[in-house]
């Protein structure tokens, strides 16, 4: 049930990721920076792509963009380790640097820089969410493409959760009733339907619904709550995940 890319085992906090990238001085700190710089490229690669669709470009040019952004202003740059906590969230700061990335290639004619591999696959599903936020404007798909990318980390913890109780069949449920309409921005199957598919009677089902969303509830404040800084910043991103799972 994962998608994207995203690993099962990233489990550090975006914050603690930028932190590791600024570990250039240590000489036992090379490979976690270059574990740290992979793990947010993989991450947030897809809100960047989908944000320069929806601002117009082809998927041609949008590609190679993206490609020379996060090629040339990440890794060449060193993007992420300009990045202070105190200054906002982490999302702002891509999204400033992204609209300021492509001013500059405006003003050059065309992208230019080093290459970053994205595989086929993930382009051609960056395609299909697009297509299917077609009414977005290029903020909004970015932030709500975003809240995709982490929501599919907690998906990952919570599918592991109950992976490890062996009851998949609790999450298998749940999954299909709202994780999988939020991603594809369907309309959900009815819980009776659900029971019925995954050997539940109806009150079961409705029972195995309350106790996966309260652990996936609390799964989020954990993985937020590592991942910012304030209390109001966690607050908005956790009403922003509860607005989509509504």
């Amino acid at each position: 049930m994962r998608s994207d890319g995203i690993r099962a085992d990233f489990a550090t906090t975006r914050w603690s990721l930028v932190e590791a990238i600024r570990l250039e001085g240590d000489p036992n700190g090379q490979g976690a920076r270059k574990a740290a710089m992979d793990s947010l490229v993989l991450l947030y690669w897809p809100p960047v792509f989908g944000y320069l669709r929806k601002s117009g470009f082809d998927a041609a040019a949008a590609e190679e963009l993206v490609q020379e952004f996060f090629a040339s202003k990440v890794l060449e740059n060193g993007l992420f380790e300009k990045a202070r906590r105190e200054k906002g969230r982490l999302r702002d700061f891509v999204k400033e640097s992204i609209r300021n990335h492509v001013r500059d290639a405006a003003r050059r004619g065309r992208a230019r820089g080093s290459r970053l591999n994205v595989p086929l696959d993930q382009l051609a599903r960056e395609e299909e969410l697009v297509g299917s936020l077609r009414d977005a404007s290029p903020e909004t798909y970015l932030d709500r493409r975003w809240l995709l990318q982490h929501l599919q980390l907690i998906v990952d913890e919570c599918e592991r959760y109950w992976s490890e109780r062996r009851k998949p069949s609790h999450w298998a449920m749940y999954y299909e009733w709202r994780i999988l309409p939020a991603i594809s921005c369907s309309e959900p199957p009815s819980q009776a339907e659900l029971s019925t598919k995954h050997g539940f009677s109806r009150v079961a089902g409705a029972s195995v619904i309350q106790q996966v969303r309260g652990r996936l509830i609390q799964i989020a404040r954990d993985v937020v709550g590592r991942a910012t800084l304030s209390a109001a910043d966690r607050d908005e991103e956790l009403r922003e995940l509860q607005e989509m799972l509504r």
